[in-house]
């Protein structure tokens, strides 16, 4: 049965002083509505004209009373509800909101504001979530708990930052969370830095250069003589880079023909996938020498994100340009299957268990400048990690970035990069 989801205006609404409401005492509502074909009434209201019109996209109601409650539904979806304030209404409210679907095995459990720029988003151990900042200081950091009923509560406990200058440098890319040595690292492009945190207390331990410009994504590799390798995707010097791990001494430093952005680990061949961004190539890298064995010819394209099956050997790697996302099996090195989801698909991840896979679709860009928003809200698709058939669409904010799933598969979490936001979502059994 269809739920009704009750949206208090708190955040994500702008008030315009320039502009009035038709009436004096009254509110003109600017709504914008995702899905866009869903519709919008209004429920109660002293105001004899309330009749919304449709103008550049957005439903304007030009005389509410304060405290009119909008009702917001569409075929599918949960019906939402919308309560205008009721007391120091502004006169001209403009809101963005999506609806939830009615069915799907992923749940919006809550929603919290981060700094500016949320990149990326990571589980920790101790029910706590990461987000590093690419345009504040530092990452922010939120506590997850579920009661004994399996409710969700949320709050941000804290801001992390490396001291000194490199705090307000910005630029807070990507987290790694090594559980096993009690680290959690997190790359910083402005400066070309690696920090390391205590992964059970969150304090700074120390940082090392990246051996490169623009650092990304990371990862780490155990090998079998005992030495733990930190790997490392330097965007601008084109290069992927080897450290020790313990030591931060830089083991081997690989070059490429274009800039890395993802990496996976393929623990039982001891290899590298890297995602060219550029030229939308896949690179395998021995992980034992740091030298190519093989370039997979995918280009042109964008690739952008890659991540490994927990246990069969297929990668998955996603193509920004073609808005695509493809198996590919390890072990012959051959596309299996490629299907197309939408505009700038960007992170992927994937299910511990096997059974998703998660993408983010940040949306059309603004053609003006892709740091604004764009023309819709972004998504986030659930499908079928075997066969990459959709099983859920979820509509997110403003360029939905960051994902990550808890080590259980039973939290999903996301970052909205241009809405400072944070949405975390049960997943079903």
């Amino acid at each position: 049965m269809k739920g009704t989801a009750t949206l208090l205006i708190l955040f994500l609404l702008w008030a315009i002083p320039s502009s009035a409401a038709d009436t004096p005492g009254t509110i003109r509502v600017e709504l914008t509505v995702f899905p866009p074909e869903a519709e919008v009434s209004v429920i109660a209201s002293n105001i004899s004209d309330t009749s919304g019109t449709v103008s550049a996209g957005q439903r304007v109601f030009s005389a509410l009373a304060p405290g009119t409650r909008l009702r917001i539904s569409a075929p599918g979806y949960e019906d939402a509800i919308v309560h205008l304030p009721s007391t120091d209404a502004p006169p001209v409210l403009s809101i963005e909101e999506r609806l939830f679907p009615a069915e799907g095995p992923v749940r919006l459990a809550a929603e919290l504001p981060t700094g500016g720029g949320p990149k990326s988003v990571a589980f920790v151990p101790g029910g706590r979530i990461v987000v590093p900042l690419l345009w504040d200081n530092g990452a922010d950091v939120f506590h997850v708990t579920a009661d004994q009923y399996g409710q969700i509560g949320t709050e941000r406990i804290e801001r992390i930052a490396p001291p000194g200058e490199s705090a307000v440098d910005a630029g807070f890319v990507e987290p790694l969370s090594i559980a096993s040595r009690g680290e959690l690292w997190i790359s910083q492009m402005n400066g070309d830095r690696l920090h390391r945190f205590d992964l059970a207390g969150l304090r700074y331990r120390d940082s090392i250069s990246a051996a490169g410009q623009w650092p990304k994504v990371m990862a780490m590799i155990s090998r079998d003589t005992g030495r733990e390798l930190l790997v490392t995707s330097n965007w601008l010097s084109e290069t992927v880079v080897f450290h020790d791990r313990a030591t931060g001494e830089l083991v081997y430093e690989v070059a490429l023909q274009g800039s890395p952005r993802g990496i996976a680990v393929v623990d039982a061949r001891d290899e590298v996938w890297v995602a060219e961004f550029s030229t939308g190539d896949i690179v395998v890298i021995d992980a034992g020498n740091g030298t190519v064995l093989e370039r997979l010819p995918l280009g042109p394209g964008a690739a952008r994100h890659i991540v490994a099956h927990p246990w069969d050997g297929r990668l998955y790697y996603s193509d920004m340009y073609h808005g695509t996302v493809s198996i590919i099996d390890g072990q012959t090195r051959t596309v299996r299957r490629t299907r197309r989801f939408g505009s700038n698909i960007n992170t992927i991840a994937i299910d511990p268990r096997g059974r998703y896979l998660y993408i983010s679709e940040r949306g059309r860009n603004n053609p003006e400048n892709y740091q604004r928003p764009g023309p819709a809200f972004g998504r986030i698709f659930v499908v079928d990690a075997d066969t990459l058939e959709l099983v859920q669409t979820v509509w997110g904010r403003h360029q939905p970035t960051g994902l990550a799933v808890s080590s259980d598969g039973s939290l999903l979490a996301a970052t909205d990069f241009l809405d400072d936001n944070l949405s975390i979502y049960t997943v079903a059994e």
